[in-house]
């Protein structure tokens, strides 16, 4: 994760919340997407692999 590096993490679920925590961006779906919220870091939103690559293109 310091070597320069952006790390995304596509995650849908609890056990994917200690990757998205260390992650640069993270993209969720439910019920992820509220876990994260709660947990009170920035996620983004996905359906399908275009929302992901729209998503990006607006981080760049």
């Amino acid at each position: 994760l310091n070597e320069g590096w952006r790390v995304i993490i596509i995650g849908n679920g609890a056990s994917d919340i200690p990757a998205a925590k260390l992650a640069h961006y993270t993209f969720a779906t439910e019920p992820m997407l509220s876990l994260c919220r709660e947990e009170g870091f920035n996620c983004l939103p996905f359906g399908n692999l275009d929302d992901i690559i729209k998503g990006l293109e607006s981080i760049n």
